[in-house]
């Protein structure tokens, strides 16, 4: 957002970088990887393998994807905005994001009546300010007047 003539760089706020930050710290004692950590919670592979030295989880490498796997979901840890915002986020494994999967999947959240969304845009983070590289994905903002972030 631009805001008295200066660029703004999306963020969550203090409260929401507390809870974001304690919330990872957790995961990295769990599992050898955020890699890991996304390949169990949102593609539902198994981190059953646990390293004796570290006694943290992970998913036995190498993953077979034979086909590619998208899948998408409202962002844990949205960033700071209006009430109105719902933030999501698609995720790809197999070959990269394509901007045509991502308008698919926007699209099909406009036409979702059960959202009531009006409006939505997206982007993809540059790889500086990516929370994870290793596992494509884009954000899709949804306006949904009049209802509060879940």
């Amino acid at each position: 957002m631009i805001s008295e003539g200066r660029l703004e760089v999306l963020g969550r706020s203090m409260a929401q970088q507390e809870q974001y930050n304690a919330f990872m710290e957790g995961v990295r004692k769990e599992f050898e990887t955020v890699h890991d950590f996304i390949l169990v919670t949102k593609f539902g592979l198994d981190a059953s393998a646990v390293n004796s030295e570290t006694g943290k989880r992970s998913v036995p490498t190498p993953i077979d994807i034979s086909n590619d796997v998208i899948k998408l979901f409202l962002n844990d840890f949205p960033y700071n905005f209006t009430s109105d915002v719902k933030h999501y986020v698609l995720w790809k494994l197999g070959s990269p994001l394509k901007e045509k999967e991502v308008r698919d999947a926007q699209e099909s959240l406009l036409q979702d009546d059960s959202l009531g969304a009006d409006d939505a845009c997206f982007y993809v983070n540059p790889p500086h300010l990516k929370s994870i590289l290793t596992i494509d994905h884009a954000h899709i903002l949804l306006h949904v007047p009049g209802k509060a972030n879940e």
